[in-house]
C-alpha cells in the first residue's frame, strides 16, 4: 500500500481497515437495540412520529461518536496512558449506558407475548 500511496504506513492502513470493518459490522448487525427503542413510539400519532425521527437522529449521532471513541480515543489511551485507565473509562461508560437504559424502561411499551415463542425461531430455521 505504501508503494501505491506515498507516506502511508502499514499501521495507518490497519487502523483504516479496522475502522471500515467496524462501521460495516455495526451497520449490519445492530438492528435490535434500535427497534427496541422505536417500539415506544406510536406511528398513528403525528407527535410521536416526530419524536421517533428525533430518536433515530440521536441514535445515529451516538453510534458515530461511539465508533470514534472506541477506535481512536480508547486505543490512544491504551497505548499512551494505561490499559487500566482505558478499562475504567469503558466501565464507567457502560454503567452510564445501563443506567440510562433502565431509567428509560418505564417509557417503553411492553406488549404481552402472543402465540408460541418457538414459532418465529422455527420459521427462521426453515427459511435458512
Amino acid at each position: 500500500m505504501s508503494q501505491l500511496i506515498p507516506g502511508v504506513q502499514p499501521c495507518n492502513v490497519g487502523l483504516l481497515l479496522a475502522y471500515v470493518f467496524n462501521l460495516h459490522w455495526n451497520s449490519r448487525t445492530k438492528a435490535t437495540p434500535q427497534s427496541f427503542g422505536a417500539d415506544r413510539f406510536d406511528d398513528d400519532h403525528a407527535e410521536e412520529r416526530k419524536q421517533k425521527l428525533f430518536y433515530f437522529n440521536w441514535w445515529n449521532i451516538a453510534l458515530s461518536r461511539r465508533l470514534f471513541l472506541g477506535t481512536a480515543v480508547i486505543v490512544y489511551i491504551e497505548d499512551n496512558v494505561s490499559w487500566g485507565v482505558a478499562g475504567l473509562i469503558l466501565t464507567i461508560t457502560m454503567a452510564i449506558a445501563m443506567a440510562t437504559f433502565y431509567m428509560g424502561n418505564p417509557h417503553h411499551r411492553h406488549g404481552l407475548p402472543e402465540g408460541s415463542g418457538m414459532a418465529p425461531m422455527l420459521q427462521v430455521l426453515g427459511c435458512s
